[in-house]
């Protein structure tokens, strides 16, 4: 139904515009006719075009006391142009409800980009027995366990890794190059480090 409504609305739309240009051309047409005769007139003057427009024309056409003066002027033919009768058309205001059933949206597509490594590598080093948890950005479980005093874990995932110990001082971590205690990374809560 929509649809329909939008073809009706078209259709009225079209034809204003048509009538609208209609009456433009004819105007367009009748501003010529007078020019040509003007052109046509020993008496044009380009420096009084204006008066001589004023003085040929009128809203009902020639006067005579123009044609009379056209005469005086050694005019030898004179073409008649009959004033075209003013017509007003009835405009309607038209209430329209435009509805976009499928608005074409557009999107973002998204660009295909080289997959940066983002994993990173981090080893544990236990001094001490201690229980750990580590786990990485994605929630995935790096490693639950307790730790012997002298191994080493080698973890790879995606930063930044929550770690819970319940031993602290029984572990350093190497992450990026250095090794720290536990204790130097920002804690998120009591028992759990951030290492970013």
């Amino acid at each position: 139904m929509n649809h329909e409504m939008q073809l009706k609305y078209n259709d009225i739309e079209e034809s204003n515009v048509f009538s609208e240009k209609n009456i433009f051309l004819s105007i367009i047409r009748i501003t010529i006719a007078i020019i040509v005769l003007m052109l046509l007139s020993s008496q044009f003057n380009p420096a009084n075009s204006y008066q001589s427009v004023e003085k040929i024309c009128s809203p009902t056409g020639f006067t005579t006391q123009t044609i009379d003066n056209m005469m005086e002027s050694n005019m030898s033919t004179i073409i008649p142009i009959q004033a075209l009768p003013k017509t007003s058309i009835p405009v309607e205001p038209v209430e329209v409800e435009i509805v976009i059933e499928n608005p074409n949206i557009t999107t973002e597509i998204p660009v295909k980009t080289a997959v940066v490594n983002s994993y990173k590598t981090l080893q544990i080093y236990f001094i001490e027995k201690a229980w750990v948890m580590i786990i990485d950005q994605e929630n995935k479980k790096l490693y639950q366990g307790i730790g012997k005093i002298g191994e080493i874990l080698s973890l790879e995932g995606i930063p930044p890794f929550n770690i819970k110990a319940g031993n602290f001082a029984g572990i350093y971590i190497e992450y990026n190059n250095k090794i720290s205690n536990i204790r130097d990374f920002p804690k998120y809560n009591k028992r759990t480090f951030i290492i970013e």
